[in-house]
């Protein structure tokens, strides 16, 4: 064993899949959480970049590879804290990643699932998700807009 073999293990333990307590999860949320095993749904690139633009603001502090496991729907729900008033810039976030995401067609289900880790309903989503980018937004959140589109930038 190299010390790959163990950072890989250390790797597949982290970002094991959890079933615990999600039962009531939608069929296609837990299909694709299979793929996931599989094939990573964001990339590297835009995890990094979600992750120095998000980590410690709008998520309490997690690790990288945590937060990597997280984005690609491989981390327990317990594991994840959104931080307080950070509902609608998450939301965006959330909105601007699925763009990302190949093929397009798990973009949804991805959103159902990343939602659920984060305690968020697709009502309030749906409702919320571009209110960042609208005419009235607060200065923070043009800021956080911007720092977004800069990270997405930064990982094409």
């Amino acid at each position: 064993g190299s010390k790959d073999d163990g950072d890989n293990r250390c790797y597949q333990n982290r970002c094991q899949t959890f079933t615990k307590g999600e039962e009531h999860m939608n069929e296609g949320v837990l299909l694709l959480k299979e793929v996931a095993k599989l094939k990573d749904i964001v990339s590297l690139g835009v995890c990094v970049s979600i992750f120095q633009t998000c980590n410690g603001k709008q998520f309490k502090n997690m690790p990288a590879s945590d937060f990597f496991c997280f984005l690609n729907l491989k981390l327990p729900k317990e594991k994840v804290t959104t931080l307080s008033g950070e509902k609608q810039r998450i939301c965006y976030m959330i909105y601007v990643v699925s763009q990302t995401i190949v093929p397009a067609d798990f973009a949804k289900t991805w959103i159902e699932g990343i939602l659920d880790l984060c305690g968020i309903s697709y009502e309030y989503y749906d409702k919320h998700r571009k209110d960042v980018v609208s005419i009235n937004t607060s200065k923070n959140n043009r800021e956080f807009k911007e720092i977004i589109q800069e990270a997405l930038e930064r990982s094409t």
